[in-house]
């Protein structure tokens, strides 16, 4: 499969508030549906589940994960700081913990996976509304779509950002910059910052700078400024592992972006989900259909129509026709979809125009109550409009003729 037609992303966030609580993104999840072949959910402890269950129905749910259309993602794997972990770590009990601005980065994975799943798997016995029995197969079936992190791409991470340390990587001042910012609530140029990273073995390293001074901070704000900016650096590495380990895009936030080589700025921008999204959202909106985040929430997305509809043919030439787009203007694209060519088009997508294309392209003569110029008419559609139109024809016909059945029949749905 082509890595573009594949996403990494997550669709939810911790709420700061209850951080046991979780915001769930129902817009967003519906539309890597149909803008990805296939979606890697990156999962905060399993929370996403009975939010989709409470949605959309626990039976659309099933058919979902049996579709292949998404994956789950639920390691609790991630670069953390151990300089100060004192006897948290055994290699950190014989060195001792570092001082403030020394430094110690590790991958940290919870050594126990099956017993982590286990124990967020239980909260779908918590769903209203679903027996003890359905609950017991929506968990075989969440089970059966979990992928994990290969091994190898975990040290790679840590080697890398090892790597980039040594080699004083520009984006380390974006980074720590950023959390100044954050903290102080003032623009600084990056250049201002002076940083010094001497490693004083193979993983740990102490980091002088005047950020201090600067910026009027004690030494332990300063520590964490620097510790959050550096883990920013681990954090951009893992997004690139995951794009190569997954072959897919990933769900790059504005901060990471921010931190890419500047030679790698525009490729990255151009594959984020979000310009996808935003593109998508534009035409919703010239189409006149409701936004999904606010029909889901009101139970007027129909799951099981969107799954039908996402593997169509004309939603793989939407996908790549969004794809060849800078941007979406309105005018131009409501011109596309009102005109005389597209409306014929998607009447020969109805039940009654492909009845009429089958008799006139089988040659069963003349067409009652149509007539013989019909038949020609079609076969000249068939002849030039399907061969040099129908990628981009295509695409207006799901928009038009497609998009729209993922509404149910309750919601009122402008055309």
């Amino acid at each position: 499969m082509d890595f573009r037609n594949r996403l990494f992303a997550s669709a939810a966030k911790v709420k700061s508030e209850d951080r046991e609580q979780t915001e769930f993104f129902a817009a967003e999840f519906l539309e890597r549906l149909i803008l990805f072949e296939e979606y890697i959910l990156e999962s905060i402890r399993l929370k996403e589940i009975p939010h989709l269950v409470q949605l959309f129905g626990n039976s659309p749910v099933l058919e979902l994960l049996k579709s292949g259309k998404l994956k789950i993602y639920c390691d609790a794997v991630t670069m953390g700081s151990t300089g100060q972990a004192g006897g948290a770590l055994e290699s950190r009990k014989i060195k001792g913990n570092l001082p403030l601005s020394s430094y110690c980065f590790d991958m940290i994975q919870t050594a126990y996976y099956k017993d982590y799943i286990s124990k967020f798997l239980q909260q779908i016995h918590d769903i209203n509304g679903i027996s003890h029995k359905e609950a017991k197969k929506l968990k075989l079936a969440v089970v059966e779509k979990l992928v994990s992190f290969p091994e190898l791409a975990l040290s790679q991470i840590q080697t890398q950002t090892i790597a980039d340390l040594r080699n004083q990587d520009p984006a380390i001042k974006i980074a720590i910059t950023s959390r100044i910012q954050n903290h102080i609530h003032q623009e600084i140029d990056p250049s201002s910052l002076e940083l010094k990273i001497e490693f004083v073995d193979e993983t740990d390293f102490r980091v002088e700078s005047n950020i201090e001074t600067k910026f009027g901070l004690n030494e332990e704000t300063v520590h964490k400024i620097v510790e959050r900016g550096l883990l920013g650096i681990g954090g951009r590495n893992q997004r690139i592992a995951q794009m190569e380990a997954f072959n897919c895009l990933v769900g790059f936030n504005s901060e990471e972006v921010n931190l890419i080589d500047r030679k790698m700025d525009f490729l990255i921008r151009k594959l984020s989900n979000q310009t996808h999204s935003d593109k998508f959202r534009k035409i919703l909106t010239v189409k006149g259909l409701p936004d999904f985040s606010q029909a889901a929430l009101e139970g007027h997305i129909d799951l099981i129509k969107l799954l039908e509809i996402t593997e169509s043919r004309e939603c793989i030439d939407f996908r790549t026709w969004l794809w060849s787009q800078e941007t979406i203007n309105p005018d131009e694209l409501k011109e596309r979809l009102e005109s005389l060519s597209q409306k014929f088009k998607d009447f020969r997508q109805t039940k009654l125009g492909k009845t009429i294309y089958w008799l006139a392209s089988n040659s069963l003569g003349f067409i009652p109550w149509i007539g013989t110029p019909a038949s020609l008419g079609l076969s000249f559609y068939d002849e030039f409009l399907v061969k040099d139109v129908l990628p981009q024809g295509g695409a207006m016909t799901f928009i038009n003729n497609k998009l729209p059945t993922v509404y149910k029949e309750t919601q009122e749905v402008k055309s």
